[in-house]
């Protein structure tokens, strides 16, 4: 099977193997020998690869792609963890929106973020409930390091 490349030339199904492989592996013999290529000649192999600028294009290719799969990914996770932590309800169910689904998303958002690491929030029920009403806004300033006035001093009534 022919791949075309950026340059225009066609890449064999091997080199196309190396391209897809090479950027997984980051060893140009191991990425050879996976490709196909014979063991005893896997080294040469990668360097004359490497050296072909249409290889050079399409490696640029797929990892330009990987990393901006991996990007998306990510910034899908924190999406739905904001969705979560606003509405308290997960994606794709009927279940009723519950405190603990958005306490939960907001400790996943604070490890994301490096948060995790300097500080422990002990809530009580009383702030469960505040903190469930808060907007992304006013929970991205709390966990920057300012709590909401409402979450400051002792609970009344309590």
């Amino acid at each position: 099977m022919a791949v075309q490349t950026p340059t225009d030339q066609t890449l064999t199904e091997r080199q196309a193997n190396f391209v897809r492989i090479f950027p997984d592996v980051g060893n140009g013999a191991e990425a050879a020998r996976l490709s196909g290529y014979s063991d005893a000649g896997a080294r040469q192999q990668a360097a004359a690869l490497l050296a072909k600028p249409n290889i050079q294009a399409a490696i640029a290719k797929a990892r330009e792609s990987r990393e901006y799969a991996n990007s998306r990914s990510h910034q899908d996770v924190l999406s739905a963890l904001w969705r979560i932590a606003e509405t308290g309800k997960l994606p794709d169910t009927d279940e009723k929106p519950r405190t603990s689904h958005a306490l939960a998303a907001l400790a996943q958002l604070g490890k994301a973020y490096g948060l995790d690491r300097a500080t422990t929030i002990n809530v009580d029920n009383r702030k469960q409930q505040v903190l469930a009403s808060l907007s992304s806004e006013q929970l991205t300033a709390m966990l920057a390091g300012g709590a909401p006035p409402m979450l400051e001093g002792p609970t009344q009534g309590g």
